[in-house]
Formats: structure tokens, C-alpha cells, sequence
């Protein structure tokens, strides 16, 4: 079988033209992938969201909103994760969905979202009730 240079010669101008074509479709394509990653990772962090068992005792609390010279304003008294557990003190309306009686002690399951955008002197979360597991009363 006798060899044709010719054949070889097409089979290189195709490879180059395929090569070529490569290159402008990676160029193209490259920065969109880099696009979507980035904004997919941005997305993941609006939607961030956890769930944890609060403890609310049966009698609020006045404390300052935020600094000692703030006016009082009636707060929960709220254990996260046990009934000794770290405290925090929400306000009675800052959980969504959720009624409290004073008398009462509760456990609650409640789903915390962080916000993208908070404002500078707000909460950086949204608090919402999932669901009530006990309520006792303590009269």
C-alpha cells in the first residue's frame, strides 16, 4: 500500500481548524463557568438556614434594645439547645409565627435565615416558628 502525503496534509489543516475552533469556543465558555460558579456562591449564603430547640422561660425580661441609655423594651428570656444553655433575649414579636403567653414555659423548634442585607442597627437574622414541642404552665 503506497502512503499519500496528501491525506496527511488535510488530516493537519483539519486538526488546526479544530484546534482553532477549540480556542474561541474555551474563551467563550470559560468566563460564563466563572460567572455561574460566582453567583452561585453568592446564592448559597442568602438562603443559608438553621434550626435549633429554644428554651423560653415564663417571665420576659426589660432590657435596653441595644446600648445601656436605650429605653427598655419587654424581652424573652431564651436557652438554646438546653434549658441551662447560652441565653439570648429576642423580642417577643422578632419570632415569626409564634404567640407567647406569659405563665408559660415553652420548647420550641425554630428555623433562623440570615439576611443578605441587614441594616446596620437590626437583626442580621429571621427568626420563625417551625414548631411548638411543649407548653407548660408554671401557675
Amino acid at each position: 500500500m503506497k502512503w499519500k502525503p496528501n491525506v496527511v496534509k488535510e488530516a493537519k489543516q483539519l486538526t488546526h481548524y479544530q484546534l482553532y475552533s477549540m480556542k474561541q469556543i474555551i474563551k467563550f465558555i470559560l468566563p460564563i463557568i466563572g460567572l455561574l460558579i460566582l453567583f452561585s456562591s453568592c446564592l448559597e449564603d442568602e438562603y443559608e438556614e438553621m434550626e435549633q430547640i429554644w428554651y423560653i422561660s415564663d417571665k420576659t425580661e426589660m432590657r435596653p434594645y441595644m446600648y445601656p441609655d436605650d429605653p427598655l423594651q419587654e424581652h424573652l428570656v431564651v436557652h438554646i439547645g438546653r434549658e441551662n444553655g447560652p441565653l439570648t433575649y429576642p423580642f417577643k414579636s422578632q419570632i415569626e409565627g409564634f404567640d407567647y403567653e406569659a405563665g408559660f414555659k415553652y420548647r420550641i423548634l425554630v428555623s433562623i435565615q440570615k439576611l443578605r442585607n441587614p441594616y446596620a442597627d437590626g437583626p442580621n437574622s429571621r427568626i420563625s416558628l417551625k414548631k411548638i414541642l411543649t407548653k407548660v404552665s408554671t401557675k
